[in-house]
């Protein structure tokens, strides 16, 4: 596996760094960290943004950890279930952009690694080295791109407050590899530069509410490989079918019938193995289930790593 932000990376290997810690940041020791509180931090009446919608997803993950402590297994790698265990700030910003439909993060070559997040910002001129939005990146590091937040507001003397995921709360532990989702109050000594985060009010991203109304079932079609006139948003055993083989199943399996072997292949495709045992119902398009929720995150996964529906 390579370090470098330019090439040698094998995408079937999670992203981990050798070598750095991140713990001993002088700056900040005795520093008065912000309120830990799940709830945004108040600003008066504020009108909603995609990119205050978007911190405020980030905001309601502080206190978040790791289960087991120190296994690196969270939630967030959902958007990449293959890799739960590894070192997962980046997973964080990513699962929090997917939340909040955030269309125009881009197909970044691996958004997980850090160093291929800062590559990416200065080849398209996203990256700042100062004035940070609220809503943008920060990338943090000494020798290496090693760390990755949500900046949440701009402080004097050119510190920052983040919320952050795979951190610790204080000023003691790693702060690139610990154990949860906190705000923290960032020296400018750990940053290395912002990577502006582009908002657009318009997005193909589906809400993630697990009820596959029309929107959910056209975008579901047009995952599995359907286009043109098959893209009804009717779900007709034509359709579950590409849904089947989508999932890995094949030979008899593939029969059009959502049954629990169907179900259980979409768990698995999906990297939910808790949904496993559970029949996806799927008829009643009203009733939330997740089953529904994690192929409404599938597709908007597809679609934060380039997919392009059609």
């Amino acid at each position: 596996m390579s370090d470098t932000a330019t090439g040698g990376w094998v995408e079937e290997q999670p992203p981990v760094h050798e070598n750095v810690d991140g713990a001993d940041l002088p700056e900040e020791e005795g520093v008065e960290q912000p309120d830990q509180r799940r709830t945004p931090m108040p600003g008066g009446r504020q009108r909603q943004t995609p990119a205050t919608k978007l911190l405020a997803i980030a905001a309601k993950e502080i206190g978040t950890v790791e289960k087991p402590k120190g296994s690196n297994k969270v939630k967030y790698w959902s958007v990449k279930p293959d890799w739960n265990g590894s070192p997962w700030c980046a997973a964080f910003i990513r699962w929090c952009l997917v939340q909040a439909n955030v269309q125009n993060y881009p197909p970044i070559p691996n958004p997980y690694y850090v160093p291929y997040v800062e590559a990416w910002g200065r080849n398209n001129n996203r990256f700042v080295s100062s004035g940070p939005n609220p809503g943008d990146l920060v990338i943090f590091g000494d020798q290496i791109a090693s760390h990755i937040g949500f900046v949440e507001r701009r402080l004097d003397g050119g510190w920052v407050q983040t919320i952050e995921g795979n951190t610790s709360a204080g000023t003691t532990g790693s702060q690139n590899n610990g154990d949860g989702v906190y705000r923290r109050k960032r020296s400018p000594s750990w940053i290395r530069g912002y990577v502006r985060v582009e908002f657009s009010a318009d997005s193909p991203l589906l809400v993630v509410d697990g009820k596959l109304g029309p929107m959910s079932r056209r975008a579901l079609q047009q995952l599995v490989g359907l286009k043109g006139a098959a893209v009804t948003g009717t779900m007709d055993k034509d359709s579950w079918r590409a849904v089947q083989k989508w999932a890995g199943l094949s030979g008899a399996d593939v029969d059009g019938n959502v049954g629990p072997v169907t179900s259980d292949a979409i768990a698995r495709k999906t990297g939910h193995t808790e949904l496993l045992g559970t029949v996806f119902k799927w008829k009643d398009s009203t009733v939330a289930t997740g089953h529904a929720r994690e192929l409404q995150a599938a597709f908007n996964r597809a679609i934060h790593e380039g997919f392009k529906p059609s």
